[in-house]
């Protein structure tokens, strides 16, 4: 081999080499920028999921919890009417006790 085509070989060697280079820092380049952009979305994932979270404990805990029970005291009124043809219909706080005759 001459010493031209030496020199020759040489040159396509360094650009190869640049070549490489070049698309190495670019990979990397491509790499980070996907790794900062799952970053930014896992980010505002969990903003999302903590807001959430405090949205829930704030709208449950405008409900008061009740820790002793207490009795109802109701009253129930007695109505007695006589129908026409001779039966009695009772009503009891609501509920219908009835004997009418039809």
């Amino acid at each position: 081999m001459t010493n031209e085509y030496r020199e020759e070989l040489d040159a396509i060697k360094d650009e190869i080499a640049t070549i490489s280079k070049v698309s190495h820092e670019y990979e990397t380049y491509l790499k980070t920028k996907a790794i900062r952009i799952r970053d930014i979305i896992i980010g505002i994932l969990l903003f999302f999921l903590v807001t959430s979270n405090v949205a829930w404990i704030i709208y449950e805990s405008q409900f008061e919890t009740v820790t002793e029970t207490t009795e109802a005291i109701t009253t129930f009124e007695d109505v007695t009417q006589t129908a026409d043809n001779g039966g009695d219909n009772t009503i009891i706080g609501g509920d219908y006790n009835g004997n009418a005759e039809n």
